[in-house]
């Protein structure tokens, strides 16, 4: 055939004019879609120089028509590629061949990244084996180290020189056009195929990368990091910033696996990729700032729900981080904080605070935090938070509650801000929009530090009585307060003034039974506004007596579960009972005054009340 004779024209033509016209022949014929099939019949001769020219091909029209290929006619290439390869070594007559098509296997690689997941394992088990695998089936569980063990040096070679090629492909990219092109936000097919080939080949190699010491590593990794840093919100405008936390996740992880924070700096790599993680950390946190209220509310839902999972990503990136770096990133946050309280940037405070928040189930034992975390309870956060300052995002001070409620254990050590932050807790329960996060933060704290706080136990009482004489609780904040001050009076070391409290909040309850008896004797279609409509049922309005009624049972549950003694608490057996004899009769006063509050509502509804009480019991929430 005239067209098998291009390659071997080259070699025998003298005059310049016929080399060139030759190589333009070729390169026409090579951009044909005739060119696949002369490929595959040039690498199935027997001689080096067919070979060459059909790897040369391949390259050729991989770089020039990926993107006609399917999947399944891509998944042929990489089968026939990897058998013209492996007989390459078998019938080693020179790198000539090999290499090439180790080249050819690397364009495929840049290509099709997607269809050949973890290269290195599944090309050394095709020349372990002898045989070909599908890529996308092999399991996991397969140890490359193992595999790569039972290879002669042949196959090592084979291995070693494909991992080069694409190692020496990825360095060549036009990185001043494809990266900036991604860092812009660009959404183009080759653009984000040029971000999603960066992380799989940074997954493959993530061992070599974090431990290189070649400059070729660090510059993949700057870009690595540089991928979180793109232009656009994560997910609703910026679509590679997931995958690109997945990555670093799993870089952090990985380093955490071969050193610990002491090793740190006797190990020579791990320095430099400790600042490494470090920088991803302030570049990903940097991204996770919501945008104006007004903006972020015309995004989709998906969108929404989206950015609020890339959010989470980056609190497992941080916790992951904190096992390298120490208490030197809660320090960083809490320096953040400050910071943008300062400047009044609210929504930089949401962010700082949320990711200082996320640090908290990593460090919240640690009393080498409190300076750093008392620099952030004791600045001017509690009074700007309590402030009419409208400035204030609502969710900036939602996020600062949760804060609070994170670090339970500081308050404990720190007992001095304790009272600051229950004054600012109490304070928001009469805002709807801060009812939820202040009540639960409430519970948390007074539950964790029971035992600072039962020597106020009436004045908590009677704040208590003023929100619910004035309206300004919803139901389950109402449940979650009695809660908390049910877990204070457990506290309360003298018996008579523990009973004295549990006769009060038994009252509250009461109060709601007689006020639910009342609101059951009214006329049909009465409705009840209850405070900030938040309530676990919808009965407000259809039958506002029953709405009442099991309110009221959800918050004796919630009394009840407050005034369990706490599961790590010491029980001293030697101490005398004696004393606790003549109170006998109180609590069973007590007892007789629950059962008659749950009597009293079954006879008032009728029925059905059974199913009302078993639903109103399980359904309290509690937290």
């Amino acid at each position: 055939m005239e067209d098998n004779t291009l390659p071997w024209s080259l070699d025998r033509v003298e005059s310049p004019n016929a080399i060139t016209e030759a190589q333009a022949l070729l390169a026409n014929f090579q951009s044909s879609p005739q060119a696949w099939i002369l490929a595959h019949e040039l690498l199935r001769r027997p001689d080096e120089k067919g070979k060459f020219f059909g790897a040369l091909t391949i390259i050729v029209k991989l770089n020039r028509e990926s993107s006609s290929l399917s999947d399944e006619n891509a998944q042929e290439l990489l089968e026939h590629l990897i058998g013209w390869y492996r007989h390459s070594f078998e019938n080693y007559t020179g790198p000539l061949v090999p290499r090439k098509l180790s080249s050819a296997l690397a364009t495929f690689f840049l290509h099709f990244h997607q269809l050949w997941p973890s290269f290195v394992r599944h090309l050394s088990i095709c020349l372990a084996s002898w045989q070909y695998y599908d890529p996308l089936s092999l399991q996991s569980s397969v140890d490359v180290g193992r595999v790569l063990d039972t290879l002669d040096l042949n196959k090592l070679k084979a291995v070693l020189w494909v991992v080069t090629s694409i190692v020496e492909d990825v360095i060549r990219i036009d990185w001043n056009t494809a990266n900036g092109r991604l860092l812009e936000g660009d959404k183009e097919f080759e653009s984000a195929q040029f971000g999603q080939l960066l992380l799989a080949f940074g997954e493959e190699k993530c061992q070599w990368l974090m431990q290189s010491e070649d400059p070729r590593s660090k510059a993949l990794l700057s870009r690595l990091c540089g991928l979180l840093g793109s232009d656009g919100y994560p997910v609703a405008e910026n679509r590679v910033f997931v995958p690109a936390i997945e990555f670093w996740s799993t870089f952090t992880e990985v380093m955490s696996d071969l050193v610990t924070l002491d090793d740190i700096s006797a190990t020579p790599w791990a320095e430099s990729a400790l600042s490494q993680v470090l920088e991803v950390v302030s570049v990903a946190c940097r991204k996770i700032t919501y945008p104006p209220a007004e903006e972020f509310s015309q995004w989709d839902s998906s969108d929404r729900v989206g950015f609020s999972d890339a959010r989470k990503d980056v609190i497992d990136l941080l916790q992951s981080a904190y096992s390298l770096s120490g208490f030197q990133l809660v320090a960083t946050f809490s320096n953040l904080v400050l910071t943008a309280l300062n400047d009044c940037a609210w929504l930089q405070l949401e962010t700082a605070a949320f990711c200082l928040a996320g640090l908290a189930d990593c460090s919240k034992d640690d009393v080498r935090l409190d300076e750093a975390l008392g620099s952030v309870f004791e600045s001017s956060l509690f009074s700007r938070l309590s402030s009419l300052d409208t400035d204030i995002t609502l969710r900036t001070r939602q996020t600062c509650l949760y804060l609070i409620e994170q670090y339970t254990e500081y308050f404990e050590r720190n007992v001095s801000s304790l009272a600051p932050a229950l004054r600012l807790l109490f304070s928001l329960l009469g805002n709807p929009s801060m009812a939820a996060p202040a009540s639960r933060s409430i519970l948390r704290l007074c539950s964790s530090c029971r035992h600072h706080l039962h020597a106020e136990t009436n004045g908590f009482l009677d704040e208590y009585q003023a929100l619910a004489e004035q309206e300004r609780l919803d139901c389950v904040s109402s449940e979650r307060v009695l809660a908390a001050i049910s877990s204070i009076a457990q506290a309360i070391p003298d018996t008579p003034r523990r009973y004295n409290a549990c006769t009060r909040l038994i009252e509250f309850i009461q109060n709601d039974s007689a006020r639910a008896r009342e609101l059951a004797q009214l006329p049909v279609g009465t409705k009840l506004l209850c405070f900030g409509q938040r309530c676990i049922e919808n009965s407000a309005d259809e039958s506002p007596g029953l709405h009442i009624a099991l309110k009221t049972l959800r918050c004796l549950v919630g009394i009840g579960r407050g005034l369990q003694t706490p599961a790590d608490s010491t029980i001293d057996l030697d101490a005398s009972n004696a004393p606790k004899a003549e109170y006998d009769d109180r609590l069973e006063g007590l007892h007789r005054q629950v059962v008659r509050i749950i009597m009293d509502i079954e006879d008032t509804f009728g029925r059905n009340s059974e199913d009302h009480l078993c639903w109103g019991f399980k359904m309290s929430p509690a937290t």
